[in-house]
């Protein structure tokens, strides 16, 4: 991932470079360098201290820390809802916020926390219903972020990610076990609920379908990248409104794609495509390891999600999450010696699975047929006792009338 995320870090410094004053480039340099420079430097730090060493399994480990950090967001969220005392029908007209971001950003990290629970229930199945449970609550609290966008992929995520959960498991008793005992206590939380759930989903319906006011910028985005298609206008970018003067603010067009477009042009859309061409080879170079199909299900979430909101564009957090992903996928992963155990198990699991299917198969086709030749052998056993009980009796008669 060195390479690619060069060619990006390169593409956002020339952005806009004698198209937006010098005074807004200045501005945007710390944005510039967040997105680029910096996610390379940890990437470089990643893959030059993260040891191949040791018994720890470094991406459960990364798993748990993604899962740990989606409960502290979910649970600020459900203090920062506590503490506005608005009624859940009126939730709609409220913007949660939580002091580092909206609700927009809290579903942004949720979308990457609530499927590596699922990943974790597959990895350690002897505690599979707590890592489940984690992942029902991050969940629920997306919904309760109002975030419209978060939810539908969100939803898209939990259903692929269920789907994997199912089929990796080695134990499927077990785990089906378990998603009924999550199931069944999120149907008592719902039961306990009911008016207030319903109060939620009646106020979350009211938001409606609409882009609010996203297609004004999709359009804007369009027109900008017509002005200047090489190289785009950057992200010192304002609008032509003059929104942010020298503060090292972005002009978010709310799009990944929309947002490479106007700022960046058609280098900037090389460079992304070069990007997340070596991120999905690298994930399906490797498809048969359970980690890099759930980081494929945090894909669908985050990449879909930032399709129509800001996440692959916010410094700090959502950037450097995906590099460390993608660095441990490629560090761990993707050699040639764990493709081919990878390959291997996975045969193994699914052959396992062809086993038991047969096995029960045979119990019911061949079932009865074993039980009447048991039942026939029995009866011969039967007949050939009687047969020797009635000639003894014979013999017996015999002796005695030889005997007079």
């Amino acid at each position: 991932m060195f390479f690619p995320q060069l060619a990006v870090s390169a593409v956002l410094l020339l952005g806009g470079v004698g198209v937006v004053s010098a005074e807004r480039y200045v501005a945007s340099l710390p944005n510039i360098m967040g997105l680029g420079v910096a996610v390379l430097v940890v990437y470089m730090l990643a893959r030059n201290f993260i040891s191949r060493d040791g018994d720890v399994d470094r991406t459960t480990y990364f798993a748990k820390v993604l899962a740990y950090i989606g409960v502290v967001v979910a649970l600020e969220l459900v203090v920062a809802i506590a503490e506005r005392h608005v009624p859940a029908t009126e939730w709609a007209k409220v913007y949660w916020h939580v002091g580092w971001g909206n609700r927009n950003n809290i579903s942004t990290y949720l979308l990457f926390t609530a499927p590596m629970c699922l990943y974790l229930a597959l990895k350690n199945q002897r505690y599979s219903v707590l890592y489940l449970l984690l992942g029902a609550f991050q969940y629920i609290c997306l919904v309760m972020t109002f975030s419209r966008g978060g939810i539908l992929f969100g939803f898209i995520a939990l259903v692929v990610g269920g789907v994997l959960l199912v089929l990796l498991s080695e134990n499927k008793k077990h785990q089906l076990i378990s998603i009924a005992i999550v199931l069944g206590a999120v149907l008592v939380f719902y039961l306990s609920c009911m008016k207030g759930v319903h109060d939620v989903l009646n106020s979350l319906r009211s938001r409606g379908t609409g882009l609010s006011g996203r297609e004004s910028l999709y359009a804007e985005a369009m027109r900008v990248f017509k002005d200047n298609p090489f190289q785009g206008n950057g992200l010192g970018y304002v609008g032509g409104r003059g929104l942010f003067g020298d503060a090292v603010q972005m002009y978010w067009f709310h799009s990944t794609f929309s947002q490479v477009l106007a700022c960046m042009g058609v280098l900037g859309l090389v460079a992304y495509a070069y990007n997340y061409g070596v991120k999905m080879w690298l994930l399906v170079k490797n498809i048969f390891n359970p980690f890099n199909l759930f980081v494929v299900v945090v894909f669908l979430g985050f990449e879909g999600y930032s399709m129509m909101d800001t996440g692959t564009f916010i410094p700090g957090g959502y950037p450097l999450i995906v590099i460390i992903l993608m660095c441990l996928v490629e560090m761990f992963t993707s050699t040639t010696e764990v493709i081919a155990k990878d390959k291997e198990s996975m045969k193994a699991l699914f052959k396992r699975d062809k086993r038991k299917e047969s096995a029960k198969d045979e119990i019911t086709n061949e079932g009865m047929a074993n039980v009447d030749a048991k039942i026939v052998i029995e009866d011969a056993e039967e007949t050939d006792d009687v047969n020797v009980n009635l000639a003894n009796d014979e013999n017996r008669q015999n002796s005695k009338t030889n005997s007079l």
